[in-house]
């Protein structure tokens, strides 16, 4: 169970450096993290996860000297945002029926 922590931690770690290089592209590599917690905490967790990304992205993002809330929002990340947040939960339901077809 600490493994998505870590991978949300090892991003947030990542995110400064490589946002150098990727510009503000660096925030697709949120996808790492909530594959992770979607595999690891299933449907709700994965959910929670994609959810929570969007506050760690703004976060980041203005952290690294880019307008976070513009750049998620206003210059075309809200799709991006929202299919986050659709990955973790597919993957997450992934992972449920997985379990269920392990019964």
């Amino acid at each position: 169970m600490s493994i998505a922590p870590t991978a949300f931690g090892v991003y947030a770690l990542a995110f400064l450096p490589l946002s150098g290089l990727l510009g503000s592209s660096a925030a697709a590599l949120a996808t790492v993290s909530l594959m992770a917690a979607g595999c690891l905490l299933g449907t709700g967790g994965g959910l929670l996860a994609g959810v929570l990304i969007i506050p760690l992205n703004m976060l980041l993002l203005n952290l690294a000297s880019y307008p976070g809330r513009d750049v998620l929002i206003r210059q075309g990340g809200g799709p991006g945002t929202f299919a986050l947040i659709l990955l973790g939960l597919g993957i997450g339901r992934l992972q449920d029926l997985s379990d269920r077809l392990k019964l």
